[in-house]
């Protein structure tokens, strides 16, 4: 995924990412060098219940993937409301979401 690619895709900031944490709404923490990232990102690009956030770019989102992963910047780490996932599949997102 270049740059381009990354910014075509709706950014937000940890900050405003986290009253859009729901059981029906996505919250991605990414890297832009993280090839399982990417992935992702095309697998889902435009997916509308999804709010991707740059950990490279926030320190706040920074820290958060590396509380929610023992010290690690495991990307892409996903919230879904209360739910935590690792590196998960396009598939599995879209069978928790709407849309």
């Amino acid at each position: 995924m270049t740059t381009d690619d990354a910014q075509r895709q709706p950014q937000a900031t940890w900050a405003s990412a986290q009253s859009m944490l729901a059981d029906d709404h996505a919250v991605v923490l990414w890297k832009p060098d993280c090839e399982f990232s990417a992935q992702l990102m095309d697998e889902l690009r435009g997916h509308p219940a999804i709010t991707w956030v740059n950990v490279r770019e926030d320190e706040d989102a920074n820290a958060r993937v590396r509380e929610l992963n023992d010290g690690n910047e495991l990307t892409p780490t996903v919230l879904v409301g209360e739910q935590v996932f690792r590196n998960p599949s396009a598939d599995e997102l879209r069978a928790t979401l709407p849309g």
